[in-house]
């Protein structure tokens, strides 16, 4: 699990420093680009893409990162298959998705 964190670490890195790069270009392409790894239903993209939107405040990606919220506090949601067995596990990262997701809404708002 560690490794997946630090895979998750590098990956949001390496989109930060290139979103730096392309926000110049304008912001509509990398917005889009985030928004659809924040659908992608892949947890490192997911995680990493919200990140770079509350690092450069993409306020663009408010509805979508609320969506997501909302979509998180369905007792249906979506889980990654790697928690889904272990109850503990499965809550400790709803919580946690739940937060992040939290956090990035309020920097977005």
């Amino acid at each position: 699990c560690s490794s997946d964190l630090s895979s998750v670490t590098s990956l949001t890195e390496q989109l930060s420093d290139y979103a730096r790069i392309v926000i110049g270009d304008g912001r509509e392409g990398l917005v889009d680009a985030l928004e659809d790894w924040m659908r992608s239903g892949e947890e490192a993209r997911i995680s990493a893409s919200l990140e770079v939107a509350r690092d450069l405040r993409l306020v663009e990606l408010r509805e979508t990162v609320a969506s997501l919220l909302r979509a998180s506090m369905r007792e249906d949601a979506a889980v990654p298959e790697v928690y889904r067995s272990v109850p503990a596990l499965r809550a400790r990262w709803r919580i946690a998705r739940r937060r992040q997701l939290e956090r990035v809404l309020r920097q977005l708002s």
